[in-house]
């Protein structure tokens, strides 16, 4: 119990370039970086969480109101209708607070050699205007086709940056998540270059903090009801392992919505942000990330930041009575 805490927690305008820009350098502050992912084989969302990990910030799944369907060649029919109509399907997904975002990493597969739909929707949803926006890909070996131009055309008053394309599965041979072994370090080694090139960095008011100071996130996941029980068992081990085995993870308190056992939240705390970085390299959570795939619905990561850290032994103490 020591290591467990109770308590913590469509306007349609354009969006977007100046061109694409990658002279100066961009300090970030993770409270100011917002990733946003389309992701139907999970190749786009794996890359998502690389870039995630570099530079932190608030990681958000686009989901539809109306789910394509799970057939290839079905949603490969409605896409084509919907590119050809100009159609853009409504979007459950909810950003809250765009305005408190400076930069915007927008994540998506190639569909058709185009912008998938969903993401032409929430590129007209939201007014980016002044922000930087980082386009990333995954394909089937085809490239971006228009894609990145795309998010160029719908965000004429932002700064584009150089974006990242990648090779994930391919779909329509029964090849669908590749982000794994040797591929999963080769990505990972061509993003973090990827971000050099661009001169994407942490402030050095922030880097300094998350060197020194405790990493404090909250994931919000939505479950698949038919996994729900498999999954919180998982789950349930890989949180003991990490609070016990590793001396840098503070806590990892799992909970569920009681009106929707499906909306799980997990409170996580790490000593810094290396202790995080060590956390997902063990075995322990490389075995619950590869078992959980199929279950996950959703995932929302939020990076917080405590409000008053100095009574948190005193929390803590009280856990003991």
């Amino acid at each position: 119990m020591t290591q467990m805490l109770l308590t913590f927690f469509l306007l349609i305008s354009s969006c977007s370039s100046t061109g694409v820009k990658n002279n100066n350098e961009h300090a970030l502050e993770p409270a100011k970086v917002l990733i946003v992912y389309l992701s139907r084989t999970n190749n786009t969302k794996a890359v998502a969480e690389m870039i995630h990990k570099k530079v932190g910030g608030t990681l958000v799944a686009l989901e539809l109101e109306k789910p394509y369907p799970e057939n290839y060649q079905a949603i490969v029919k409605q896409v084509a209708e919907e590119n050809e109509s100009g159609y853009l399907p409504p979007l459950k997904t909810r950003i809250d607070s765009m305005q408190n975002y400076d930069v915007i990493f927008v994540g998506f597969p190639t569909w058709g050699m185009q912008l998938p739909p969903p993401m032409k929707s929430f590129l007209n949803q939201y007014d980016l205007s002044g922000k930087t926006v980082i386009p990333f890909n995954t394909n089937a070996g085809y490239g971006i086709g228009s894609s990145f131009q795309t998010v160029k055309e719908l965000c004429p008053n932002s700064t584009i940056l150089e974006g990242f394309s990648a090779k994930g599965g391919v779909e329509r041979d029964g090849i669908y998540f590749v982000m794994e072994g040797e591929k999963e370090k080769e990505i990972e080694t061509k993003v973090r270059q990827w971000i050099q090139k661009i001169k994407i960095t942490a402030g050095s008011h922030t880097a300094s903090a998350q060197k020194k100071e405790m990493m404090i996130r909250i994931s919000e996941i939505e479950i698949d009801s038919a996994y729900l029980e498999d999954y919180k068992a998982i789950l349930k081990e890989e949180a003991a392992a990490s609070v016990k085995l590793e001396p840098g993870v503070i806590a990892i308190f799992p909970m569920y919505q009681k009106e929707n056992p499906s909306q799980i939240r997990i409170l996580e705390m790490y000593a810094d942000k290396s202790a995080y970085e060590q956390h997902l390299k063990t075995p322990h959570f490389q075995k619950y990330k590869t078992t959980t795939l199929k279950m996950v619905k959703s995932l929302k990561l939020v990076d917080m930041e405590a409000i008053d850290a100095a009574t948190m032994r005193l929390m803590f103490q009280k856990l003991n009575k």
